[in-house]
């Protein structure tokens, strides 16, 4: 395992040398700035999604797939996803004709390359907006008619180009639409609300498992993002429940427990005579479970992208917030956040949570409580 380890490492520094020598800083070949069918691909072309990073990263880019589908409806668009986002596939499958799994394992990459050239694709659209060494390699093995990316350090690996747009005032969702350009698509034009979908039965399914509500509105609380400083604290949730129950009696509160918070979760349920959400054997079901909540609340991001999808209202809480990167909030959906510049959101006090969740049920007509004009909740951070 050790060798195995350190022969992927030498071949990983050994590409990101190469790439680096050969790429880095040259400029684009062909820029599109402005809606044109440039490519001119026939109605049966042959598209690759190259999306190989993150859960959220493949919601945020839900618009782009459904729109080009609309584009070429008998099309084969396929979608290179990782081990990492591979649980996703369920929700966007309506849009895509087949997903290949990158593994990051030498044998497997040999094959996967071998395996997408023999498909040769018209062209293959490079989703990340940040520089990837994995997209470059891949698009320069698996050789398209035409590649297409966003203009960053690696712009000349690609065909066309679509410019970067300012990554502090615009929002992820329309820089990814960008790459519509050469296909004649105007993202601005257009309808970029995220979607995630289920099937009938799924939904049956997450309804039994979930049973009926208790009270008027299901809260699902996600209790902890992809790192410890996304985890909001034990105290804070016992305080919060505890304000929750006195304040807000048309809320019931549900807790879904992210991987290796189990007993964490446990402790929170039982001191607070809250519910926990059965545990899901997949993010599709998960999600379908989510989808029964009529509001969110998470420091998650993954999950902010779902209650976007289903324009559920959304309480998100960021770390390391800086105002030179626009966080990547729900989109055309409603919202209210809290940030802080802190490393942990734990720094979050309860009665600033409070006060903007009684913000979020009021701007939704969710707040029905009779105590309204007597609660007073310190908010803003």
């Amino acid at each position: 395992m050790a060798s195995h380890d350190s022969l992927l490492k030498r071949i990983e520094l050994f590409v990101r040398r190469t790439f680096t020598q050969r790429w880095l800083g040259k400029p684009p070949r062909e820029l599109v700035a402005e809606p044109h069918n440039v490519l001119k691909l026939g109605p049966n072309a042959k598209i690759l999604f190259l999306r190989q990073d993150r859960i959220g990263d493949v919601l945020v880019t839900t618009p782009l797939m459904r729109l080009l589908r609309r584009k070429f409806p008998h099309a084969q668009i396929d979608m290179l996803l990782s081990n990492n986002n591979f649980a996703v596939r369920g929700g966007v499958a309506h849009n895509i004709s087949s997903f290949w799994r990158y593994t990051k394992k030498v044998g497997d990459t040999f094959r996967l390359i071998k395996s997408i050239r023999t498909e040769k694709y018209d062209v293959i659209i490079d989703l990340m907006d940040n520089t990837s060494a994995t997209s470059s390699y891949f698009i320069q093995w698996m050789k398209p008619r035409f590649s297409v990316g966003i203009v960053k350090e690696n712009a000349a690996i690609y065909t066309h180009c679509v410019p970067l747009l300012d990554r502090s005032r615009v929002h992820i969702v329309e820089r990814i639409a960008q790459l519509l350009l050469p296909f004649g698509i105007n993202p601005k034009m257009e309808d970029l609300s995220l979607e995630y979908r289920f099937a009938e039965n799924e939904l049956l399914k997450a309804q039994e498992q979930l049973g009926a509500k208790s009270k008027k509105l299901r809260l699902g609380i996600h209790l902890a993002g992809s790192t410890k400083n996304r985890f909001w604290g034990e105290e804070n949730y016992r305080k919060f429940f505890s304000f929750l129950k006195k304040d807000f009696p048309q809320i019931e509160p549900l807790i879904f427990i992210p991987p290796g918070y189990e007993v964490v979760a446990q402790n929170i349920s039982e001191e607070n005579g809250v519910a926990t959400a059965p545990a899901a054997k997949s993010f599709h079901e998960f999600a379908a479970m989510l989808h029964q909540c009529d509001l969110i609340f998470t420091p998650d991001t993954s999950t902010v992208h779902l209650a976007a999808a289903w324009k559920k209202p959304c309480l998100v809480m960021y770390n390391d917030y800086s105002p030179h990167l626009l966080r990547w909030t729900p989109y055309n959906s409603p919202f209210k956040a809290l940030y802080t510049a802190d490393s942990s959101i734990a720094v979050i006090a309860v009665d600033q949570v409070m006060g903007t969740l009684s913000e979020l049920l009021c701007e939704n007509d969710m707040d029905d409580s009779k105590n309204t004009d007597n609660r007073v909740f310190k908010t803003g951070i």
